[in-house]
Formats: C-alpha cells, structure tokens, sequence
C-alpha cells in the first residue's frame, strides 16, 4: 500500500463501508481488547484497535473466531508456524508513525541542516487463527481466572486518579464547560444503566482533557455546531469514553446506531478522509491521561 495519503483514506474506506452497514466502529473497541503482537511486544491501541475490531466482526459473519494474538507472515514464522495457504490474502493492515529525516540546504546560510517529519504507513498482520503449528510463548496462554475489581469502582479510580482534574457538578444534561473548567452529568439515577452513565461521563471527561491546562488540544473548544472542527471534537470525546469503557470491560448497550447518526457521520467522514485518524489518535491520548496504562503510569512516576 503506498503511504501518506493513500494511508489516510484506506483507512476511512474501511469506517466509511462500517458505516454504510450500520456498524459503529468506536462502538465496537472491546471486540479487539488486549490484541497484541508477542513478537514485538506491541499493544494495539487507537484506530488500531478498531480496525482489528472491523476485521474480527467480518470474521464473526464466517463463523471464524479470532483470537488476540497478531503477526506478521514472516513473524509467526519465528514461533515454528505459519499462516494458513487460504489466509494469506486476508491479511489485515495495520498503521504507524515513521520518523524520516532529511538533510535539506538553509536557504539563508547555504549550511545542510537535517529535518524530521512523521509519514504514516501501514504493514499487514495475521490472527493466530489464521496460522497453524504456531508454538505460543507461555506468557501468551490463557491465564487462570482472578477475582475482578467491582468495573464501576474501576471507573470512579479512573476519575479520582486523574491528573489536575476538572470541577464537576450534577445538572440535568451532560456537557463540559471550558471557561469554568467544569464537567456536568445528570446524577447516575436518571440514567437508564450504570454503563450510558458511565459513558456519558467518561465523554465529557475526554472533552475535559483539551483544556491548556492538560493536553492543549488544538481547536477543542469555542466552535460552533455542525462545523469540521466540532465535529472532530466529539468523535474524539466519542472514541475516548469508547477507549475508556474497553477498560473497565463494559459495553454501553443503550447506544442506538439510528439512520441520522449513520448519516451524519458518513457525511463529515466522506469529506474529510484524515479525520478517522487524527481524532483516534488524540482521543487514545485523552484515554491514556485519565486512565494511564501500567507502563505510562511507572514512567510517569519516575519523570
């Protein structure tokens, strides 16, 4: 696959045909919780993990299931397998960031000077189920069953943990209010379950994240409704609570995917093809600073 641009929109092809089938991709994050590659020690994360999600659901209708282990064809190699001969041309691709550098002339002084950017490109994995006489590290095996955490105690140590957080107060409708650095949620009662509640403040905590005070996200707020820059802005809140309900292991199941809402996003998704990536990336990051993994937790206590 070539990359930059044409990155961009294989990407988007992929949501814009989810879409088109009534699937909800940022609704779907927890089919693909814990996906991993044991060779590289990768975790998917971000637009990742939802495209693992699609490429699961599409197996789900071939009555296959996929696991949660990935390789590339070479890579499953290396654990004495290989990836089944009618596999091999359902590969799914996955993205990354790679830094290019190049030494370009100052226009001023004449003298070389190196300059980086990032160009995202893809590279092509397969499920372990795809493959066979693969032998699976030991660490990879399932493993016995442990008592879990109460999930919406989870949730409230997600909320209580956060860095410099916002204020917040009950009212009758949810939404996040900038100038006051305050997040507002009806009370849990008048929801209909403990996970729409937990979605919809998950939402307005993502929002919350884009304060200068936190991550300083560019263009978060003082938009009107129904522009580009508003609607980036929710599907980052969006795929953030989604990214957040993933872990703590609960599904809102109160989400309706009516034809509007199908329609809506079809629309801003169509019209601008780096939108699917840009916002997944940057709501990943707001899930990571309410929630951070074991490993940011550590580096950040040792910064």
């Amino acid at each position: 696959m070539s990359v930059g641009t044409d990155v961009y929109q294989a990407v988007t092809d992929r949501f814009i045909h989810a879409l088109e089938e009534g699937v909800v991709p940022w609704h779907k994050p927890w089919i693909a919780s814990g996906d991993c590659n044991p060779k590289t020690g990768t975790i998917y994360k971000g637009i990742n993990t939802l495209l693992l999600a699609l490429f699961k659901l599409a197996a789900q209708e071939r009555e296959v299931d996929y696991g949660n282990l990935w390789c590339t064809f070479n890579g499953w190699k290396k654990f004495g397998g290989h990836v089944k001969g009618g596999e091999t041309a359902r590969g799914q691709f996955v993205v990354y960031w790679d830094r290019i550098a190049k030494v370009k002339q100052d226009e001023v002084t004449g003298e070389d000077k190196l300059t980086q950017f990032f160009l995202l490109k893809t590279y092509t994995i397969f499920n372990i189920a795809q493959t066979e006489d693969v032998q699976i590290p030991e660490k990879y095996l399932p493993k016995p069953e442990v008592e879990r955490v109460d999930w919406e105690e989870l949730a409230q140590s997600f909320i209580s943990g956060m860095a410099n957080p916002p204020k917040e107060m009950v009212d009758d409708r949810a939404y996040y209010m900038p100038l006051t650095d305050t997040v507002a949620v009806p009370s849990r009662k008048d929801f209909d379950s403990p996970a729409h509640y937990w979605a919809t403040r998950f939402h307005e905590y993502v929002h919350s994240t884009g304060h200068k005070d936190r991550l300083n996200r560019e263009d978060a707020f003082g938009n009107g409704f129904g522009t580009e820059k508003y609607s980036k802005e929710e599907l980052i809140a969006e795929m953030g609570a989604a990214f957040l309900m993933e872990k703590v292991g609960v599904l809102d199941d109160t989400f309706e995917n009516n034809a509007a809402y199908l329609a809506g996003w079809l629309k801003r998704i169509k019209e601008e093809p780096k939108l699917i990536v840009q916002a997944a990336g940057r709501a990943e990051k707001a899930a990571e600073y309410i929630a951070p993994s074991e490993v940011e937790a550590e580096e950040a206590k040792a910064a």
